[in-house]
């Protein structure tokens, strides 16, 4: 069970309870329409930028694929060892598409994931956030937080929200749960999101 108020940290875990139905690909399913690429955009507020002049971005997630079932339980082991070291060593072996923020560069989607209900379709992003030398020099505590994790949340018509956590870390709980921390406090919301196709 998880124990975080974030819809997307209980996304995480239906996608660890009902594997099978993750629409994932892989080498013996029928998965040619998981494997097309899917492109979406929105705009993301900063929650922690000044009032009333919220500072917005335009976001833009590119997907060449969703990851395997495979993929979906070697980072459910990885998170279950409590140590970030395993999870970054997970993501780093595969890339499935690019996310880019405003005019910032793209940064690699290391693990992207659907679950489907009577809400619709729901996608769930992990990336590892590019660290920056002032990070690592001023020992700044905002480096323990290496993941950068979205949810996506859309309608039959491709249309939807979401939310964004730029900095953020998973930890395993004794009860067997898990828990995202996010470093700022607040995830920022994706408004307007909608894929390509849907114009």
């Amino acid at each position: 069970m998880i124990r975080n108020p974030r819809s997307f940290v209980a996304l995480l875990a239906a996608l660890f309870v009902a594997v099978p139905a993750v629409a994932a690909p892989d080498a013996t399913a029928d998965s040619s329409a998981a494997a097309q690429p899917l492109t979406y955009l929105a705009t993301v507020v900063d929650p922690l930028s000044p009032r009333p002049a919220m500072v917005s971005h335009q976001v833009r997630i590119s997907l060449d694929r969703l990851s395997s079932q495979e993929r979906l339980k070697a980072l459910e082991q990885a998170m279950s060892k409590n140590q970030t070291a395993f999870t970054q060593q997970v993501l780093g072996a595969e890339t499935v598409g690019s996310l880019q923020i405003g005019t910032r560069l793209p940064i690699p989607i290391a693990f992207a994931s659907r679950f489907e209900d009577e809400k619709g379709s729901h996608l769930l992003l992990i990336a590892q956030r590019p660290i920056s030398i002032r990070e690592i020099f001023s020992s700044s505590p905002r480096r323990d937080y290496p993941f950068t994790v979205l949810q996506l949340d859309l309608e039959p018509d491709g249309r939807g929200s979401g939310e964004l956590i730029w900095a953020a870390r998973f930890r395993s709980l004794k009860d067997g749960g898990l828990r995202l921390d996010n470093f700022n406090f607040i995830s920022a919301r994706l408004l307007d999101l909608r894929s390509v196709e849907a114009g």
